[in-house]
């Protein structure tokens, strides 16, 4: 009903800036979800334009921001957290007054404290984050089922326009599992513990194994450590940018893994028996709601 009432209101148009596997996978779930509406893809490339176009992902596409979003009712933005900012200004230069503004970054606490400082001219902003990904990067790898089984958070923050949070949540709702409103400060923290530290363990086991145990490596090694394969490029702008809560976060792992490293050295097998059990558990009761 929400949903329906805000598309009378506007027309159907979206520009997605940014063709890669999450961008493109958007464009293609919006496809799905608003038969009618017309997606536009940015991208700096034109083969990303062409394969988006090919695959039935957008549209259009075209490689100047001002061309999409000048007409578009709801903008995503799917770059690197790092970029976001600037790309939030240039399309508040070309935007129509009223457009709507969010992204898909995997940090907020910067950003939204960047957004407070600016009073925009055409547009509003509303943070989202979609807890959905590959270690497959691109456009050619982009589906629109990506978001189908995800979480997405969508953040508030003071003096946020309601309309704008109404119709980003509602998008989202289209196109995903379940929403979760969320304050910046509560999604870094959240994110730091459910996926950030999970990146850089992961990296860390890699990078610690010696080749020449890699060699024999087999399902187990390649399941725990499969998100390590993430682009360095999309990684160090988030953690960087959630450092201090992943600082934290490091200090409390380390504890845990002296804690393992001292049960061992005393040979105290109930205690590591106690310790994998619960684990055990924890991750068996581990469902998504």
């Amino acid at each position: 009903m929400l949903l329906d009432a805000i598309f009378r209101m506007v027309p159907k148009t979206f520009a997605i800036v940014g063709m890669g596997l999450l961008g493109g996978s958007l464009a293609g779930a919006l496809r799905r979800s608003f038969p009618r509406a017309e997606v536009i893809g940015v991208s700096r490339s034109h083969t990303n334009i062409k394969i988006a176009c090919q695959k039935k992902l957008i549209t259009k596409g075209t490689t100047q921001i001002k061309d999409a979003v000048q007409v578009a009712d709801l903008v995503f933005i799917c770059t690197p957290v790092d970029t976001i900012s600037k790309l939030i200004l240039e399309v508040d230069r070309y935007a129509k007054l009223g457009t709507v503004v969010t992204d898909v970054g995997s940090t907020k606490g910067a950003l939204i404290n960047w957004v407070l400082q600016r009073k925009f001219k055409n547009i509003s902003f509303t943070g989202s984050h979609p807890m959905a990904g590959s270690h497959t990067t691109g456009v050619f790898h982009a589906t629109p089922s990506l978001y189908r089984d995800s979480l997405v958070f969508v953040t508030k923050h003071h003096g946020i326009q309601r309309n704008a949070l109404r119709l980003v949540t509602a998008v989202w709702k289209k196109l995903c599992r379940k929403v979760v409103l969320v304050n910046a400060e509560r999604h870094d923290a959240l994110v730091a513990q459910i996926s950030h530290l999970p990146h850089l363990v992961a990296a860390a086991l890699v990078e610690g194994t010696p080749s020449q145990s890699l060699a024999f490596a087999s399902t187990g090694f390649f399941d725990t450590t499969r998100i390590a394969l993430g682009d360095p490029q999309l990684w160090v702008p988030i953690v960087m940018t959630n450092r201090q809560n992943l600082i934290r976060l490091l200090g409390r792992f380390r504890s845990s893994i002296s804690q393992i490293e001292a049960w061992l050295r005393h040979g105290q097998a109930q205690k590591l028996t106690q310790f994998l059990k619960k684990a055990a558990l924890r991750r068996q009761n581990l469902h998504r709601k």
